[in-house]
């Protein structure tokens, strides 16, 4: 029963943010964001009952930057001098977050940053 809960909770994660955030809708994103943190909770809960780890990313951000930029990195504006929607992914990296709430020291906890770090020199 709690895999039914557990598969439910991710497939509202990967649903809530995509279609709101592209909108460029910054009211319709922070619901959305809001939205997904609750399912974050739900998810975690079911996590630490099962005794499972947690590994939480994106393949892109939008979120996390909401308007379009000028060369200068100021805030372009519309013809109405309100901020410019962005709808496009963002280039920012996106985080990764591993969550295990029975770690007993079995692995390392510093990670390497980018793809270089896994390269051969």
């Amino acid at each position: 029963m709690g895999e039914f809960y557990i598969a439910e909770g991710c497939i509202k994660l990967g649903e809530q943010p995509q279609g709101a955030t592209h909108t460029g809708v910054f009211n319709a994103v922070c619901c959305s964001m809001e939205g997904m943190d609750l399912q974050l909770g739900r998810l975690k809960a079911a996590i630490e009952k099962a005794g499972g780890i947690l590994c939480l990313t994106a393949d892109h951000g939008n979120s996390d930057d909401m308007y379009e930029h000028k060369k200068d990195g100021s805030v372009a504006k519309d013809a109405n001098g309100e901020p410019k929607p962005k709808t496009s992914h963002s280039l920012n990296p996106v985080p990764g977050i591993i969550y295990d709430p029975e770690y007993k020291g079995e692995y390392e906890l510093e990670l390497n940053s980018g793809l270089e770090s896994s390269l051969p020199p």
